[in-house]
């Protein structure tokens, strides 16, 4: 279940009436229609796939929406991605969606973005939104989802079609298994085939995609067997439906690549970490030292409101900027950094990132939030000229973790 907190979500007369055979299921009801019109949803693709989940998710009553593509209507989509029309051809298919969706319910907020999901972005996005439906048709984007999901602890509906077969399956859902347990990165190189080389029947991806807007609302409201630690094929030739048990790997670990970072050696680092993770009680002496630089990864705002004293403020996301990095990595030469955020998430992703971008870091454990039990601990004399300095003030604020 998702948003049990529904005292500031009211229904008007019309959403009565638009909503009332989802009112008469006992699964749903008033509360049930409530959490949906709370939800916010990631859709990652509006193509066939995201046109037929895109479709009855607005029609269910999705509160908020985000529909991120930056493609254009072809002829040769409307096969199967009955969302667009030929009124919209050579439109962006975020901007042909957004009308077709806000007429069929004004209710729901869409948001549209015509760009691809990618490192810059995609910690921001997933953070701010309740799930995400992957309707994308590459590999790279579906690992890009899966390492994130999992750091942010965000449920993540799968869904891929070719030529008469489908797949869907719902990954991260409760500690339950990722996709890299269904299909490890190394085992995949070279495999991908997409519809404009394989083709696909049209009705497929309507099928499929109707499956993800189903998981989504079983997620949403919390009823129903949902198909985390399964993998449903779907052959619509022989009409089969068959559901695959995924074995969760528990010893998978975090597999971060950046696509336009070169993975180089760290012989010219002074600081070779052992662990990624440190406790406050650990940092104290080093503090005490002037040993370390701390990193304050929130957003500007979090910042001023609130930070460890001595701390420099990098946004997570002023961290792709050249120049920031190239910063980093001078004070990490003679500095051990240590990031931090509100608790873990933000700090994960920054670690993970100043890593493969060669700047060796360590992740204060909790953040502010262990800073904060223990403020007298953290008393230390440091010069408080830092304290105001951030990383690129130009980076929109990001949600906490």
């Amino acid at each position: 279940m998702i948003n049990p907190d529904l005292s500031d979500i009211e229904l008007s007369l019309s959403e009565y009436k638009r909503y009332s055979r989802h009112l008469l299921l006992p699964q749903v009801q008033i509360e049930g229609q409530k959490r949906l019109a709370k939800s916010k949803i990631l859709c990652v693709g509006a193509g066939g796939l995201g046109s037929s989940s895109l479709l009855y998710l607005v029609a269910s009553g999705i509160g908020h929406i985000t529909i991120l593509d930056n493609d254009f209507v072809d002829i040769s989509n409307l096969q199967r991605q009955v969302i667009h029309n030929t009124s919209y051809l050579n439109f962006s298919k975020v901007e042909s969606a957004e009308n077709y969706l806000l007429k069929l319910n004004p209710n729901c907020t869409i948001e549209t973005q015509q760009t691809q999901l990618n490192m810059s972005n995609i910690a921001e996005l997933i953070a701010s939104h309740d799930l995400v439906i992957d309707g994308s048709d590459n590999l790279n984007t579906r690992y890009l989802i899966d390492e994130y999901c999992y750091l942010l602890s965000k449920p993540w509906i799968y869904g891929a079609i070719f030529q008469f077969e489908g797949q869907v399956s719902l990954f991260n859902y409760k500690g339950g298994p990722r996709y890299q347990d269904l299909y490890p990165r190394q085992s995949m190189v070279g495999s991908e085939l997409s519809c404009s080389e394989g083709g696909v029947i049209g009705v497929l991806p309507g099928i499929i995609g109707a499956i993800q807007a189903t998981e989504s609302i079983k997620v949403i409201l919390g009823i129903g067997d949902v198909l985390s630690g399964y993998l449903l094929l779907v052959n619509t030739l022989t009409f089969q439906f068959k559901k695959v048990c995924i074995r969760h790997d528990l010893s998978t670990q975090f597999d971060f690549t950046h696509p336009n970072l070169e993975q180089e050696s760290r012989s010219d680092t002074s600081i070779v970490f052992a662990h990624d993770e440190i406790n406050l009680e650990a940092l104290l002496p080093l503090v005490q030292t002037d040993t370390v630089t701390l990193i304050d990864i929130r957003s500007a705002t979090e910042f001023l409101i609130e930070n460890i004293p001595g701390s420099i403020n990098y946004p997570l996301h002023s961290l792709y900027d050249e120049i920031n990095l190239q910063s980093l990595l001078n004070v990490s030469r003679s500095k051990i950094i240590i990031v931090y955020c509100n608790l873990n998430s933000r700090s994960k992703i920054a670690m993970r990132f100043l890593q493969e971008a060669n700047i060796p870091c360590q992740r204060l454990k909790n953040g502010i939030s262990a800073w904060k039990h223990n403020q007298s601990k953290f008393a230390y004399n440091r010069s408080s000229k830092n304290n105001s300095s951030t990383g690129n003030r130009r980076e929109r604020d990001s949600n906490p973790c």
